[in-house]
């Protein structure tokens, strides 16, 4: 790993190389926004882009000085091109799975390629049907390789800040994660119609968990997670905190670790065990039942780290790779500070992967940390490009034709 300043370059000698033999270089490489926000004042954690979106890296063969072979490419983190040459901005992330011959991305749209003849990164997209029901930050029940452990969507439906008018009318805070089957044949998928409206007139499907009256939790972002080695499902989701529960591989329903089934008690998240769900990031003082609170918390009138206008975090995503389970949220403010920070477990832990996670020094992302001023996590990703607020992360591969 090194970091290349604009104008500059990195030397390996290669030494002795053979006439007529094939020699390759592959480089990784991406822009790096140098970007550091005020800590104080009106600017504070007030993020920028990078002013220039076509950062360009160069891999070149030298001889004596002379280069005999060169590539670049553009490496600034740059927006989804569909097929008409325009661009697709998705709120709340983007979800890739792979269906048929096609690999699928969900969001506030779908988007399509053939997926044995096109790069996800390098090719354009195809604009597919609109989200009509799936709800907001849907994600696709699917492992690390793309494949669909159920068939179906998870979406949020979540309504908030209602009105003393609304409130006397019947209407309620309400968060829900909803499954939504799958329909149509590939690409041209859609949601079913819902088999009701709550007290909101919000869609119903099939209500996998659900929260009234205030956002302690908020339960909406899911995120799913397929542990191949053990043959479970997880479910990440949360907002202002980040959530953890264990769901059923066939149904995508919630499940009681006590006794392996669905709680008797409902889908309402107050009305669960202790257990059921473990809060394992966070990066705002816990306002609900006291066993979830973070110890300790941040003063109260904590307003969030430096590189952010706000306490508060949402987007979650979980993935196991190797040894290591990697837990990733969406911190700061959606308007202008989103950043994506991750932090880690070891998969041999006997209690992974719920928690406790840690950042990269070490430090335990579920508590403040007097000593840093913050809930603590590693930084992934910040404003790029024309990214001005990365968030929503979701992570899958995939391998090309030599494996």
């Amino acid at each position: 790993y090194a970091r290349v300043d604009a104008g500059a370059g990195l030397a390996q000698t290669l030494g002795r190389m053979e006439a007529g033999r094939k020699y390759e270089v592959v480089a990784w490489t991406r822009s790096l926004n140098a970007h550091i926000p005020a800590a104080a004042g009106d600017a504070k954690g007030r993020q920028r882009t990078h002013p220039n979106p076509r950062a360009t890296a160069t891999v070149a063969l030298r001889v004596g000085g002379a280069a005999v072979a060169s590539a670049s490419t553009i490496v600034s983190v740059n927006a989804t091109v569909v097929a008409d040459g325009g661009t697709n901005e998705h709120d709340d992330g983007g979800n890739v799975f792979f269906l048929g011959q096609y690999r699928m991305h969900v969001g506030n749209s779908l988007l399509y390629q053939r997926s044995s003849s096109t790069d996800p990164i390098g090719d354009p997209w195809v604009q597919g049907n609109e989200n009509e029901y799936w709800g907001m930050a849907v994600a696709p029940v699917s492992d690390l390789d793309g494949r669909l452990v159920v068939r179906a969507i998870g979406g949020g439906h979540t309504l908030t800040d209602l009105s003393e008018e609304q409130l006397e009318r019947g209407m309620r805070v309400s968060s829900r994660i909803e499954l939504n089957r799958i329909k149509g044949t590939t690409p041209d998928l859609f949601a079913p119609e819902p088999t009701e409206w709550d007290m909101n007139d919000q869609p119903i499907f099939d209500t996998v968990l659900s929260h009234l009256d205030d956002e302690a939790p908020w339960v909406f972002d899911p995120h799913y997670c397929y542990d191949t080695e053990e043959d479970r499902l997880w479910m990440t989701w949360g907002g202002h905190s980040i959530f953890l529960t264990e769901v059923n591989t066939k149904t995508g329903k919630v499940i009681d670790p006590s006794t392996g089934r669905e709680p008797s008690t409902g889908t309402e998240f107050n009305n669960h065990a202790a257990g059921v769900h473990t809060k394992i990031l966070t990066n705002q003082p816990w306002r609900g039942r006291t066993e979830y609170a973070s110890d300790p918390e941040a003063p109260p009138d904590w307003e969030g780290d430096a590189f952010s206008t706000q306490a508060y975090m949402e987007g979650a995503a979980l993935f196991r790779h190797r040894n290591w389970f990697f837990a990733c949220g969406t911190y700061g403010s959606m308007g202008d500070s989103y950043t994506i920070r991750c932090c880690r477990q070891a998969a041999d832990h006997p209690a992974a992967p719920r928690g406790p996670y840690a950042d990269k020094r070490g430090a335990m992302c579920d508590r403040f940390d007097a000593a840093t001023g913050r809930y603590p996590a590693s930084m992934l990703l910040g404003p790029d490009g024309n990214h001005l607020v990365p968030g929503h992360p979701h992570v899958w591969r995939e391998y090309d034709k030599d494996g």
